[in-house]
């Protein structure tokens, strides 16, 4: 019988190291050429150990405004190495994906009613996709209209509120808020950017997470289906297309602020990284998983 000698015993575990950094290098670099022929390969039990990792994620983002996209969300996802898709509503012929071809769905804002159907007929074929998309255990981020629309599809009512909210004004934790561990880097008072003439009604069943001094219903949350009334996403470019686009509607009121006041708000870096932080958060709650290497 041929016996191993200890110098042998001592290089296994740097070449199972050695096979693991290059499992690691190439999943990295997506190339995925050690997926298969290293399935069967494991780590001797003095090697394994369990780590915290977040999963890569295929996003779909419907759009309903040409002018008004993801904004600081693009970044967030580059910058995380998430796969974006979209739907642009605003195109003639739009379709949606299969359910198999993401994992999450954000819903982005626009000018339009979540009750205008008559008027929007791809509103149906949206709230249709939506729900399938709830269904199927999609994690989804309504925003601005596309909370509305998630509300509404989720089962309460839409509609135009006694006053319009535009500009950058404060929304407060509530109670179910402060106990999200998705919010957990949000302060309790936080001013966010605001464009809106309608609200909706608590979906039954949500937790409540937001209200302002002009709007009760700022934010939600029911099972991984999350909404915000506001533009937490919201970029310096986000903001000028916005006005360029929506001048009209700057006619000043209680919560309407004029161009040179938004503009003029100085803080709007520290509410990317309070959203973005919301995003990793969100994510990383819902996809945590619990792996052990090889």
């Amino acid at each position: 019988m041929v016996q191993r000698s200890d110098a042998s015993k001592s290089l296994r575990p740097i070449f199972y190291q050695l096979v693991l950094s290059i499992i690691i290098f190439h999943d990295q670099n997506k190339t995925g050429t050690f997926a298969r022929i290293t399935s069967g390969l494991s780590l001797p039990a003095h090697l394994a150990k369990t780590k915290s990792t977040s999963k890569r994620m295929r996003i779909h983002i419907i759009q309903h405004l040409a002018h008004e996209n993801g904004a600081s969300i693009i970044d967030w996802a580059g910058n995380r190495d998430h796969d974006l898709s979209y739907t642009y509503t605003f195109n003639e012929g739009h379709a949606f994906p299969s359910l198999d071809e993401f994992d999450m769905l954000i819903i982005l804002g626009g000018t339009m009613g979540a009750y205008e159907e008559d008027k929007y007929t791809w509103l149906r074929a949206e709230k249709y996709f939506i729900t399938q998309a709830i269904e199927a255990g999609k994690l989804i981020l309504g925003i601005c209209l596309g909370s509305q629309i998630l509300a509404n599809v989720l089962g309460s009512k839409v509609y135009p509120h006694d006053k319009k909210e535009i500009g950058f004004f404060p929304i407060y934790k509530t109670e179910g808020g402060e106990m999200e561990n998705s919010l957990v880097k949000i302060p309790a008072m936080w001013t966010v950017f605001h464009w809106h003439g309608d609200t909706f009604d608590l979906p039954p069943g949500a937790t409540h997470l937001f209200f302002s001094d002009g709007c009760k219903n700022q934010g939600f949350r029911k099972d991984k289906c999350f909404g915000f009334q506001f533009h937490g996403e919201a970029n310096a470019e986000l903001l000028q297309a916005m006005i360029a686009h929506e001048r009209n509607e700057l006619l000043k009121d209680d919560y309407v602020q004029s161009e040179d006041e938004i503009l003029s708000f100085k803080l709007l870096d520290e509410n990317v990284k309070y959203f973005t932080g919301f995003l990793d958060h969100m994510t990383n709650n819902v996809f945590k998983t619990q792996q052990q290497i090889g």
